[in-house]
């Protein structure tokens, strides 16, 4: 009878949870995996939030822009229209507007190089236009007009 009390006593604790090395490497094994496994889903969890964008549309994504006279977006907000010159004065460019040109460009995911071909529009040129992704960007440049870029999602 020793013998069995012995032997239960040296796979078992007092309170008669198994207390054999491998089981206690195997439940602290365990925990770890179950600590690792919950960050790594709440970085995905993470990831996945921050990569989806807020807004669908123009009005969402730059509604702060609708005050100025170089910016209108259409109420469906599918398009955005930024012009350099809204007044049409001759030889104009606001500053403004073609520094919120290039920003959106970005925003957007278009090439740096359509910014520049931007720049390098002449009149007799006509409309061009660029993709990237879901968007579309068209302009077209006159000196009495200045640049008016047309952003569309697709």
């Amino acid at each position: 009878m020793n013998d069995g009390k012995a032997e239960y006593e040296s796979f078992y604790n007092i309170k008669g949870k198994l207390k054999h090395p491998w089981y206690e490497n195997s439940l602290n094994a365990l925990l770890a995996n179950k600590v690792v496994l919950g960050f790594l889903l709440t970085i995905i969890l993470l990831v996945i939030v921050f990569s989806i964008p807020p807004y669908k549309d123009f009005n969402g994504m730059y509604s702060s822009l609708k005050d100025n006279d170089w910016c209108q977006i259409g109420t469906d907000g599918t398009w955005m229209l930024l012009d350099t010159n809204p007044n049409d004065v001759k030889n104009h460019m606001n500053p403004e507007a073609l520094a919120k040109i290039e920003e959106v460009l970005k925003d957007l995911g278009f090439k740096g190089y359509t910014y520049k071909e931007m720049l390098l529009t002449t009149s007799l040129d006509g409309k061009s236009n660029e993709t990237a992704g879901k968007y579309e960007v068209m302009w077209k440049y006159h000196p009495e007009n200045g640049l008016e870029v047309l952003f569309k999602i697709k």
